[in-house]
């Protein structure tokens, strides 16, 4: 069956993660479509960790949200302490933590992120940055032999 275009073109090209585009057609002239809340920010993020190889050890998100919502979302944003952007097209930076670091576990965020979609606030995630294959260094002086194997085990490279 043929179509037209306009909004079912519109849709098809959101479901195909196209870019923001104007839209041209009967009854919808002028009006702009984004690819907002295509699919909820916790499963989206869901996908980027299952992605990820296991010895990933943290990763850099940007998230833009609705501009409307900017404060209600800042609210829930605070739990993983995500770093607000200024004159950005981007609105937070998130940093995940795989297994150690100076980030957000990676539990948080998605907890956060859950709370963002059942507060109905759309948002688009963008991964910027992975790093992987960096361990942990500990001082292993004075430790038992046990804690010292696992340790090179469960951080092995």
């Amino acid at each position: 069956m043929a179509h037209h275009g306009g909004l079912l073109d519109a849709v098809e090209a959101l479901e195909q993660g196209q870019q923001t585009f104007k839209v041209e057609g009967k009854g919808i002239l002028g009006h702009v479509y984004s690819r907002l809340q295509i699919m909820p920010l916790a499963d989206e993020f869901q996908e980027i960790l299952d992605a990820l190889p296991s010895d990933w050890t943290d990763l850099e998100l940007d998230l833009r949200v609705q501009e409307d919502r900017y404060v209600d979302a800042a609210t829930f944003m605070v739990t993983c302490n995500a770093q607000p952007y200024s004159n950005h097209d981007w609105h937070f930076h998130i940093i995940v933590a795989h297994r150690f670091g100076h980030a957000a576990a990676a539990p948080v965020v998605h907890g956060t992120l859950k709370l963002l979609d059942e507060a109905g606030i759309a948002g688009e995630l963008v991964l910027r940055d992975v790093r992987a294959g960096r361990v942990e260094t500990q001082n292993l002086w004075g430790r038992p032999e046990s804690f010292r194997r696992e340790f090179r085990r469960i951080r092995a490279q």
